[in-house]
């Protein structure tokens, strides 16, 4: 089957150009891609942070229509809304648990450019091999994907707003209500005021912490953290950051969300917290990244926690941001902005500069 997809060669450049994909397999769908978002692990992915091999089609947040199903694809049917997750094996201990996102294979599934079956099914008009990314390579007008990585949304909504739903913002609802769990009135950081960021700051305040502190760099991202719900703004390229958070909270902050994927920032969020407090990092980084942190800052019971996804099963969680959008407690309209296809460059641009929130792409 050819077709167009934004292939990555590792130089922070997409080129539309025309690919070709082989026939599904029996548990295998092939979803009409109808948009899909731009997250900043897939610009960071271009820089190459993964062991996959280039030239790869990124893109992991595809919204689509169900165009062909495997003949043991069971609950989904051709013409079926779906938005596209990560890819998980659905069968080692932690999936077996209900927590795909430490799956076991999780890794070798996402971020290492193969398939299930440890092959590559997608190739250039070459025949060169193209790497495959987070199991679906959304970046192209059609996605061939695994049926685990499918969740079937409702034809009543507008799907071209819907792809987020299964990563940045899932990431960054999921790390506040599922990983953190905050207390009425208790305070919270968020380092890094992007999509992920802005969810965590949106489901802060749903939370109804009292104190919700955004701290960026961009002066744009840090108004939109203060539009979605933070109290205070620290821009922490002219503030000193953890002594102006205690001015805000005298004794520090009891969570924060680290979302950069900056070491010298995670070392920084620790010296905001309470004793005890909890930072939980959210971002992608480049393997063998090292971080520093004073033992004495930690020996207080202070924590740092990692998550990947939010630490939630998206077809338990997706629907529940689906209702939060139904109850307009999601603003997803006013977090989007859309690009055509063929202007993937430009979005990248747009989503780089803090002048969109989530760029989309629609086909």
């Amino acid at each position: 089957m050819k077709l167009k997809a934004a292939v990555s060669y590792g130089d922070s450049n997409f080129v539309i150009e025309d690919v070709f994909y082989e026939d599904i397999d029996p548990e295998e769908l092939l979803i009409s891609i109808k948009a899909v978002g731009i997250c900043h692990t897939d610009i960071s992915s271009t820089e190459g942070i993964y062991p996959f091999t280039y030239p790869v089609i990124l893109g992991h947040e595809g919204a689509g229509i169900v165009d062909k199903v495997g003949e043991n694809v069971k609950g989904i049917e051709e013409g079926d809304h779906v938005i596209l997750t990560f890819a998980q094996c659905n069968s080692c201990e932690a999936c077996e648990q209900g927590k795909p996102y430490i799956c076991e294979s999780f890794y070798r599934l996402n971020t290492h450019g193969v398939n299930y079956k440890g092959t590559k099914k997608i190739k250039l008009e070459s025949g060169e091999k193209v790497s495959n990314f987070f199991g679906q390579s959304s970046f192209a007008e059609y996605a061939l994907v695994h049926m685990n990585n499918v969740v079937k949304v409702p034809k009543d909504l507008p799907l071209e707003y819907l792809g987020p739903l299964a990563c940045g913002i899932m990431t960054g609802f999921g790390a506040v209500l599922e990983k953190i769990k905050p207390k009425v009135n208790e305070s919270i950081a968020v380092f890094g005021c992007g999509t992920v960021g802005l969810s965590s700051i949106i489901a802060s305040k749903l939370a109804e912490c009292k104190k919700i502190i955004a701290v960026d760099i961009n002066e744009e991202k840090l108004l939109n953290a203060k539009k979605f719900g933070a109290t205070h703004t620290i821009n922490s390229s002219i503030e000193d950051v953890p002594k102006t958070i205690k001015e805000i909270e005298k004794n520090g902050v009891d969570y924060a969300i680290e979302s950069t994927g900056i070491p010298s920032v995670l070392t920084q969020t620790v010296d905001c917290l309470k004793i005890p407090g909890m930072v939980v990092i959210l971002s992608a980084t480049k393997y063998g990244t090292k971080i520093e942190i004073d033992y004495k800052s930690i020996q207080t019971e202070r924590q740092i926690v990692g998550t990947v996804m939010g630490s939630v099963n998206p077809t338990q969680f997706i629907p529940k941001l689906i209702s939060l959008y139904r109850d307009k407690k999601l603003p997803l309209e006013e977090m989007i902005t859309f690009f055509p296809f063929e202007k993937v460059n430009e979005a990248v641009a747009s989503v780089e500069s803090g002048q969109s929130i989530k760029a989309i792409l629609k086909f």
